[in-house]
């Protein structure tokens, strides 16, 4: 596999790593925070559509749906006009826990820019963020 597709996938996972760490004290994942990020951007959206904004699976969005709905945080309405058709909106406390993860992440984006300029080349992006994120004691095991 190409080497710079590699540290793109990699760049990837440090960034979603970090932003799970900032996320923690509301029990987000990055996949909930851009569900939840889309439902706000666009209330009623459907399922299918939500998938495809998200770039995830149907099943993948319903099983997210299923947990961000069992914690109260959205709800899926059906259509008044059509009752096969599902709609789905955040909840009161869904508002307040969305814009509760947009303030933790904040600081965690300024450390991801600030390592990533730190990165003149493309290539060098998975550098820069390793170097700033992975432990010591992981950099040693992987050596």
């Amino acid at each position: 596999m190409n080497k710079m597709l590699i540290s793109i996938i990699e760049a990837g996972t440090i960034v979603e790593r970090q932003l799970e760490i900032a996320m923690q004290p509301v029990a987000f994942s990055v996949a909930q925070l851009r569900l939840m990020l889309a439902v706000a951007a666009e209330p009623g959206i459907g399922p299918s559509k939500l998938a495809a904004t998200i770039l995830q699976e149907t099943h993948s969005v319903s099983g997210l749906l299923n947990r961000l709905e069992d914690r109260g945080l959205i709800d899926r309405r059906r259509n008044r006009t059509d009752r096969r058709v599902v709609n789905v909106h955040l909840t009161g406390p869904g508002r307040v826990v969305l814009d509760e993860a947009r303030t933790l992440i904040g600081s965690a984006s300024s450390r991801i820019i600030r390592a990533l300029a730190k990165a003149p080349d493309p290539a060098e992006v998975r550098d820069a963020l390793y170097q700033e994120f992975v432990p010591a004691k992981v950099k040693e095991l992987v050596s």
